[in-house]
């Protein structure tokens, strides 16, 4: 039996050792508390998350378009917005930056400072997130992001031109992880394919396919900061019934919070809110054409604007609300707020109707004026020219 006095010392040893527990300091604008998110990639095509990430009141969406797999960026365009949206200093992307997303995007698209800048960023604390797709990874057709800085903090090694083509579901291998334990992935969607990678040694796999049993989520901390990857994708074909799934904005925002260091928020209450914020959104712009058209008439919008523009506000200290993380009270805020924008939409239709029926009565008006000159000129030159006689003949004085 161990003495003891001999057993003091290590235990002094490990109560005045700080144990690390693997929770990252949360990257946040320290002005609007807003996560900043850089997306760089597909983020123009019409099946990917960024439409729902930008009604989502935390995250600032910063867009970079360069990925050849949407119609509508060609390679020049690609090389444009990569000038024009891509930092031009390892300050100035630590400073506009909490989480960079690279969605099925080429490594050439890339300047080697840029690379660089990236991989930094994450050691800094920054939050990275990689998507799978013909560009990501191994790439297939185009190059291979292993060699590169950023490919060297990845949680997993890449694997030349690496896809393979089945359907498949996600099969978390960390229940509780707060990133996959939210969703009820045995009635969630099926995936069609993924990149092929292996799991870098002191990387966590936190979901693999089923079937298949190929890694789809990994994870791993890089200094301050962390990386996620993700390696299916949504849009066609690889992710169709994702982008379709109820959940899919509420799982590709988990990722941003995730890697921002935030805690991901219950899944219920947060999907309601934001599908309060889009159903806003959209009455919102009903509003706003309904009032516009009107003012084109010439009607009287003062008084529906005015509820309008206060609406709109309102709109916003909600979006206080829930980056104060009052999710309750924002419900509840949001829920009011959109049924008070349906009951204004009745407003503005009552105000078009009058816009129009101010032109009815101005096109009776007038059509009922002509009718009555035009009636008059008629009698006035072939009625009642019948009463006079008419003159045969003239002389000449």
């Amino acid at each position: 039996m161990i003495p003891p006095r001999l057993l003091l010392p290590p235990l002094l040893v490990l109560l005045l050792v700080p144990i690390s527990t693997g929770a990252r300091e949360a990257r946040r604008d320290p002005q609007t508390q807003r996560i900043r998110l850089k997306y760089i990639g597909d983020c123009l095509a019409v099946q990917t998350p960024t439409r729902g990430m930008e009604l989502d009141p935390l995250i600032s969406l910063r867009l970079v378009p360069s990925s050849e797999q949407e119609w509508a960026v060609d390679y020049s365009s690609i090389k444009r917005y990569m000038r024009l949206y891509m930092p031009r200093t390892l300050e100035d992307h630590l400073g506009s930056t909490d989480v960079v997303m690279l969605s099925n995007t080429a490594a050439d698209y890339f300047r080697p400072d840029w690379l660089r800048w990236i991989a930094r960023g994450t050691e800094n604390g920054l939050g990275l997130v990689m998507v799978g797709g013909y560009c990501s990874y191994g790439g297939y057709n185009y190059p291979d992001w292993g060699p590169n800085q950023v490919g060297a903090i990845l949680p997993v090694e890449t694997i030349i031109a690496g896809k393979r083509d089945f359907p498949f579901k996600l099969s978390p291998v960390e229940e509780d992880h707060p990133l996959l334990s939210v969703f009820d992935w045995e009635r969630g969607p099926f995936f069609f394919a993924l990149n092929t990678v292996t799991l870098r040694q002191g990387a966590r796999a936190l979901a693999r396919s089923d079937p298949g049993d190929r890694l789809l989520m990994a994870y791993q901390e890089v200094g301050d900061g962390s990386v996620l990857a993700f390696m299916s994708r949504w849009g066609l074909p690889w992710g169709d019934e994702l982008v379709q799934w109820e959940y899919f904005v509420d799982f590709s925002a988990d990722m941003v919070y995730h890697s921002a260091g935030i805690d991901i928020p219950d899944p219920v209450i947060v999907h309601e809110i934001r599908v309060l914020f889009e159903e806003f959104h959209l009455a919102r712009s009903l509003v706003s054409s309904i009032l516009e058209f009107v003012d084109m008439l010439g009607g009287r919008t003062a008084t529906v604007r005015q509820s309008f523009d206060a609406l709109v506000l309102r709109r916003d200290g909600a979006e206080d609300i829930y980056i104060e993380q009052d999710y309750p009270g924002c419900q509840q805020e949001m829920a009011t707020l959109v049924e008070e924008m349906n009951s204004l939409n009745d407003d503005a239709i009552r105000a078009k109707d009058v816009a129009f029926l101010w032109i009815y009565i101005t096109e009776w008006a007038a059509v009922t004026g002509v009718s009555i000159l035009s009636g008059y000129v008629l009698y006035a030159f072939m009625v009642r020219r019948r009463l006079y006689r008419e003159v045969s003949s003239t002389r000449s004085v």
